[in-house]
């Protein structure tokens, strides 16, 4: 056979492509030790943090403390919110709303007073309801959510959070009396109206 020969510019070409396949670990089954990963399980720095060890980061009482207070239930459906309507009452409400003939009467209240806005997608009532949570008069810059309904032993808790506003935060001249109208499935039970008051942070 006749020999090969290289001019100096191949040779260095295939040293430096030989040079650079026995850094990268060519041959080498064990990645780990190579640097192309972390090992088997690795977590927190090890894996560069992107993985944590599940459930660390909570704390057991809270996640206890959290299935008491919420349900499973996927997040009310908002509807309609507002912080004036003509629905007026004396203590917070909540109406159960099972018809159209029950929720046209209750908007028609709710809009007696300038309020113009109107629900655009049916309610399915065979399967489906609406749920009212009307506030009366409240400090200056008060707002309200419903953050979630369930069943529970006979009952139908209808978890609600008052808005309050923050020290030195610039408010409406007016005193709201919010509600807001949301829909959920079909559920049995009393309702039971629950008030977390909720204070946003300083301005």
């Amino acid at each position: 056979m006749r020999g090969i020969k290289l001019s100096r510019a191949h040779a260095l070409i295939i040293c430096l492509v030989l040079s650079a396949l026995a850094v990268s670990g060519c041959g080498n089954d064990d990645a780990s030790k190579t640097g192309a990963g972390a090992p088997a399980g690795a977590t927190g720095t090890e894996a560069g943090g992107a993985a944590v060890e599940a459930g660390k980061q909570r704390d057991p009482e809270d996640v206890a403390q959290e299935k008491k207070e919420f349900s499973e239930e996927p997040p009310p459906v908002q509807l309609q919110t507002g912080d004036r309507s003509g629905y007026i009452v004396s203590k917070p409400k909540v109406v159960i709303i099972r018809s159209n003939k029950e929720l046209k009467a209750v908007t028609k209240r709710l809009y007696s007073r300038g309020v113009n806005s109107e629900i655009v997608a049916p309610i399915d009532f065979r399967t489906r309801q609406a749920v009212l949570v009307q506030f009366p008069k409240q400090p200056k810059g008060t707002l309200m959510q419903i953050q979630d309904i369930r069943e529970l032993n006979g009952t139908m808790p209808v978890r609600a959070a008052r808005l309050l506003n923050g020290k030195g935060c610039k408010t409406a001249d007016y005193r709201p009396n919010p509600y807001n109208l949301v829909e959920t499935r079909m559920m049995k039970g009393t309702p039971v109206l629950k008030i977390e008051n909720i204070r946003t942070s300083e301005c």
